[in-house]
């Protein structure tokens, strides 16, 4: 969408705006809103449909109040009230670009280092936990021999371009095939979890929750 030059108002130069989209919503006079979340659901579902056995773990340590920071200390072999917040962060982002599928370049500029330290993170971090290779390799050649990968649900989704001759159009169906299994599991679950709750407001009449 082009702005208009008359509508358009200069700023501040180096000015700095932060938005908060959830301020937007507002409940009416007399309710309030419920919000409700899964902790970490999708590096969970990643240890789930993975099986990796030190990624399991560290969601089965009674003291972690911060799987992230859990994690780290597992990677990087150190205590965890010794791991830093930018070790913490690094762990975090590299963790979601294997879900998302993200290239080593935009690590890179994601977590403020080099492409071939971000390589060299990447790399590290999947050797201290195996399984998650392994499990994208299998989401890959399932959805070269069908076509399609699944979610926890049996959700469907088709690839078309995943034997494509193309480099490019090939690595971005791998990627989103991997993606898919996991985030659409979250979804699911989510949506899932969503209905049954508005199922037992309904059986409670004492309840007036929309």
């Amino acid at each position: 969408m082009q702005i208009p030059t008359h509508q358009y108002i200069v700023g501040k130069e180096n000015e700095s705006v932060s938005i908060f989209p959830r301020e937007a919503f507002h409940s009416k006079e007399g309710w309030s809103f419920l919000a409700a979340d899964f902790q970490s659901i999708e590096l969970r579902l990643l240890a789930h449909l993975s099986n990796d056995i030190a990624l399991l773990k560290v969601f089965n340590e009674k003291n972690s109040s911060d799987v992230f920071i859990t994690l780290t200390s597992q990677w990087l072999n150190k205590r965890s009230e010794s791991v830093q917040f930018q070790e913490r962060e690094q762990t975090k982002r590299i963790v979601y670009s294997v879900i998302y599928g993200v290239g080593r370049e935009r690590l890179a500029k994601n977590i403020g280092v080099s492409v071939d330290k971000a390589k060299e993170f990447m790399k590290s971090f999947l050797d201290k936990f195996p399984g998650i290779s392994l499990f994208t390799r299998k989401c890959i050649e399932e959805c070269k021999k069908n076509g399609y990968v699944c979610t926890i649900f049996k959700r469907k989704r088709w690839f078309p371009h995943i034997n494509a001759p193309q480099f490019n159009l090939r690595a971005q169906a791998e990627r989103q095939a991997v993606n898919f299994v996991v985030q659409g599991s979250a979804a699911d679950i989510c949506k899932s979890s969503m209905i049954e709750v508005v199922r037992s407001f309904k059986k409670d009449p004492s309840i007036r929750a929309r």
